[in-house]
């Protein structure tokens, strides 16, 4: 951006010459001395710092030293059109202008520059320019810009300025060699532009006096300490840009190896669960056809003892032996499909959600309705049993809290769109889940929406309108 815009003000620059010159031919044949020729060329170029330096701040928005700058640039074009140093250029194109007013105007536009430029000198120097100097530089300032206007370019208003000027001058001078010292960026060469302008300055002055035969540099000496600011400026910000560029590639490094672990943690979270998943099965499997098994062939073996004699059959002691054997089968079963749900695996997902809910309704009394469109998707192993934990638990859910009475389960697979998915629903028509707060985000919905995440889809919790929970699990691109 910065370099876009030096090209558009060097382009400026010159077309603004060219502009010019017919001006400048003007004038050298009204005003005669050489000096007006070069002079009126340097009020362009101090003007074009300016809209040039306005871009910045508005492209930059809070750099205040570019504004600074850009007024300061303004002030000292208005200063050099309407004073005597650029053969009072303003008089080209206003040609009727009083010159005492013209000569107001200068004065008022230098009084005024000292001001914006303290202030670029705190903004880009704030250690060698405290606030304490900028504020009492600006009152007096001021008090000089109270008399300018109150007595005009009188002895009195003109001996103030000039009292006015050595004293920002000197301070100035001091604080830039300060600043050098002490090795700040930039500022040597704030300092040798500055005393250019002060030089170009005092010889002006010397040359109003008639005590030496020169011409006015004024307004060259004032371009060549614009360009040293200009250049301090342009030296930070590509100083800045390439520290951004440094941050900006050391950033995507960081990032590139942020991603590079997080797809390996991905990875192992992913055997890890995998790995878990196998060892639950290996459990319920050696669970269900070991103990279970023994349990099972104890029970049988008390059977026929009963049956066997009949001195037996009557024994008390037998008979609870018998039922604590039953219960422990039946608990053993229980605990081999808790460990691992999918005791046989699941090779009709439809149907085993079809059993889930008839299982609910009759240990429950919830009347549960399956419903399924899968034309002809078969998804895989891991995916039924998976989603078939997820409707599991969403039916565990409403028994515990949602008070209802209807239960509805939603298995589709929609093959056209953006591409295939698989909608799984369970929805109720309980209490909701503003009703059922305190158990928002327990371990039921953690436990969906782990599942959810072991085959990369989506679980979302909703309250229905007429009422009641729907659990919303979507699987994109299945299959």
């Amino acid at each position: 951006m910065i370099q876009r815009l030096r090209r558009f003000a060097a382009l400026c620059v010159l077309f603004l010459h060219a502009l010019l010159l017919p001006a400048v031919a003007h004038a050298e044949s009204a005003f005669s001395p050489s000096y007006r020729h070069g002079a009126l060329l340097v009020c362009g170029a101090l003007f074009m710092m300016f809209l040039y330096h306005l871009v910045i701040f508005i492209s930059r928005g809070s750099h205040w030293a570019s504004l600074f700058l850009a007024i300061y640039c303004l002030l000292r074009t208005v200063n050099s059109l309407f004073s005597e140093g650029s053969g009072w250029g303003i008089l080209f194109f206003m040609p009727s202008l009083d010159m005492e007013l013209a000569g107001m105007i200068g004065l008022l536009g230098l009084t005024l520059s000292f001001s914006f430029l303290q202030a670029f000198f705190r903004q880009v120097l704030p250690r060698q320019f405290p606030l304490v100097g900028l504020y009492g530089l600006i009152a007096a300032g001021m008090v000089c810009l109270l008399f300018e206007l109150v007595y005009g370019i009188t002895g009195l208003a003109v001996s103030l300025l000039f009292g006015y000027t050595l004293l920002v001058s000197v301070y100035s001078i001091v604080n830039l060699a300060r600043a050098s010292f002490a090795r700040e960026s930039g500022a040597a060469v704030l300092l040798l532009g500055y005393l250019a302008m002060v030089a170009s300055g005092i010889n002006d002055l010397l040359l109003a006096k008639g005590v030496i035969d020169s011409i006015w540099l004024t307004p060259l000496g004032t371009l060549t300490f614009i360009l040293c600011q200009s250049g301090l400026l342009a030296y930070r910000f590509s100083r800045s840009f390439a520290a951004a560029e440094q941050l900006s590639a050391q950033l995507e490094r960081q990032n590139s190896a942020l991603r590079q672990e997080i797809a390996e943690r991905n990875r192992l979270e992913q055997k890890l669960n995998t790995v878990s998943e196998e060892e639950r099965r290996f459990m319920s499997r050696a669970l269900h056809d070991g103990l279970c098994q023994e349990l099972t062939a104890a029970r049988l073996r008390c059977s026929l003892l009963q049956s066997a004699a009949p001195e037996m059959r009557a024994s008390t002691e037998l008979r609870k032996l018998s039922e604590l054997l039953e219960g422990a089968v039946d608990q053993a079963y229980e605990l081999s499909r808790g460990v691992w749900p999918v005791g046989m695996e699941i090779a009709d997902l439809p149907r085993a959600l079809k059993e889930l809910g008839d299982k609910l309704t009759a240990e429950h009394g919830i009347a549960v309705t399956v419903e399924h469109e899968m034309h002809g998707f078969a998804p895989s192993q891991a995916q039924r049993e998976h989603v078939f934990l997820i409707a599991k638990e969403a039916l565990s859910n409403i028994v515990k809290h949602a008070r209802a009475r209807h239960a509805r389960i939603s298995l589709r697979h929609f093959p056209d769109g953006m591409g295939a998915r698989l909608q799984l629903l369970v929805e109720d028509d309980g209490i909701g889940l503003r009703a059922a707060a305190p158990s928002k985000g327990g371990l039921g919905s953690k436990i969906m929406a782990h599942h959810a995440d072991f085959i990369g889809g989506t679980l979302s919790l909703l309250s229905r309108p007429e009422g009641g929970t729907c659990v919303r699990f979507v699987l994109a691109r299945a299959g």
